[in-house]
């Protein structure tokens, strides 16, 4: 009897190619080189812009006028509102949060000089 092994053999799947890992110089080098196109682009908007002043502006503020929606729509869904939890609180846990705030408006008052066993301390 020969059985089969569950999950021993990979089935193939279109998405399982080998993926392309660029290395740290290949990505500098890539950066490098759009940083200075964005350079010489602006460089050269500069140039045309100082040569003549009167000329008509570039279609770029069209453009990006284009594909803003054209109405404003309220999705509440679109952004993630931060749910926080609140815990609920033993009773045991209640009542030392209520015995600690106790214990520090005494000592509060006792520094203040407001209760009697203080005012019989500061009288000696």
């Amino acid at each position: 009897m020969s059985y089969k092994s569950r999950g021993s053999h990979k089935k193939f799947t279109p998405k399982g190619r080998s993926r392309y890992v660029a290395s740290d110089d290949e990505i500098i080098a890539r950066n490098q080189e759009i940083l200075n196109l964005e350079q010489s682009e602006g460089s050269d908007s500069n140039e045309s812009s100082d040569d003549s002043e009167n000329e008509v502006p570039e279609t770029n503020t069209r453009v990006s006028n284009e594909f803003e929606p054209l109405i404003e729509v309220n999705n509440p869904n679109k952004t993630k509102n931060s749910v926080e939890k609140t815990v609920e609180l033993s009773r045991r846990e209640k009542e030392e949060l209520r015995r600690q705030k106790f214990e520090r408006d005494k000592m509060k008052l006792m520094a203040e000089g407001k209760l009697a066993t203080a005012k019989a301390d500061l009288a000696r």
